[in-house]
């Protein structure tokens, strides 16, 4: 489980690293190399490989002491929660979150059902900064 908070931590911080101010259709439209790199979710593939050269950079490898299994699972983790900001990934999985939530089946023990929520969590942070008063959103 530490890991795993570690890894939510991690992309929370890091989930619009070196954003570009565009979206994913700008990039597509604009034939750009991020478009040509990645064939869907650009800029968030970006902001995980971006977080992954940090993480990977010396004076900066919090996750040193990860056994192997343990980094692999952060790296995934972090991985999901990035792509997860993606809108077009919010709206291929909102449905089956919405009936998950209707059913009542948020047992937060199954895998499957901790990265529904954690996905969800990741699009409502990374878009609840537009609820902001304009005063607050300006700041530098």
């Amino acid at each position: 489980m530490l890991q795993k908070c570690l890894a939510l931590l991690v992309a929370c911080l890091c989930h619009d690293l070196d954003h570009r101010g565009t979206n994913n259709s700008f990039q597509i439209k604009a034939s750009s190399p991020l478009a040509q790199l990645y064939t869907t979710s650009s800029m968030e593939h970006h902001h995980f490989d971006q977080s992954v050269m940090i993480l990977n950079s010396c004076g900066n490898q919090i996750l040193s002491n990860c056994t192997p299994d343990e980094y692999s699972r952060v790296i995934s983790v972090l991985e999901d929660a990035i792509l997860a900001t993606d809108l077009a990934v919010y709206f291929r999985k909102r449905g089956g979150f919405f009936s998950m939530v209707k059913s009542k089946q948020c047992d937060l023990n199954r895998e499957e059902v901790w990265e529904q929520v954690r996905g969800m969590m990741m699009t409502v942070c990374d878009i609840a900064a537009i609820t902001k008063p304009w005063p607050i959103q300006k700041q530098d």
